[in-house]
């Protein structure tokens, strides 16, 4: 049991970070748009990329953490 337990705070820790890491993904895409609005560069493809699958990778962690932090208060 505790073994359980201790993979699913792993698995929580997990799906936080990726979160977080995949909203900063996006804002970074973003501002780096905005950045290179003017004068077009290669990192277009790359921050158009970064605003069209981090938002939707972000939801799918988020929800993920938040079904496992609920298992783990039951």
């Amino acid at each position: 049991m505790a073994v359980e337990v201790e993979q699913i705070l792993i698995e929580t820790q997990k799906a936080k970070r990726g979160a977080i890491g995949y909203a900063i993904g996006f804002v970074l895409g973003v501002l780096v748009t905005l950045a290179t609005y003017s004068s077009p560069s290669s990192y277009f493809i790359i921050t158009w990329g970064a605003i069209i699958f981090c938002p939707y990778y972000a939801i799918k962690n988020l929800m993920r953490y938040k079904k496992l932090k609920a298992m783990l208060h039951q």
